[in-house]
């Protein structure tokens, strides 16, 4: 490995545990994943991550996912969105204000984790 994962947790939805971001609504959204992410400046170096399906049944732009989208946690900051593309390439998502929708942003790489967007 590349080094920069240094452990990673499934989220449990609804679990006393997990992490988790009040969304405007109130409901409350769960990342997949819990990642402790080398060298990133977040408490106990974390990043969260959220898989989704490949956007062609439209499932990854339904509404709900744009209000989560655009969500971050008050310490762990944005989520990183991820979905397969095409060529079963792991693609990074994010939210267009102009389209007010879900876009791609070129290939997901784990790298750039580190880095707090």
């Amino acid at each position: 490995g590349s080094g920069v994962v240094k452990w990673w947790l499934r989220n449990r939805e609804n679990t006393k545990w997990a992490t988790r971001i009040v969304l405007p609504t109130g409901r409350r959204f769960f990342p997949d994943f819990v990642v402790g992410v080398t060298n990133r400046s977040t408490p106990s170096s974390i990043a969260l991550v959220e898989i989704k399906d490949d956007g062609v049944t439209g499932r990854l732009h339904a509404d709900s996912n744009v209000m989560k989208i655009r969500v971050q946690h008050q310490e762990y900051r944005n989520v990183f969105w991820t979905y397969r593309a095409e060529q079963r390439i792991w693609a990074r998502a994010r939210y267009d204000e102009g389209l007010n929708r879900i876009v791609p942003q070129g290939a997901f790489k784990i790298s750039e984790m580190v880095f707090i967007t």
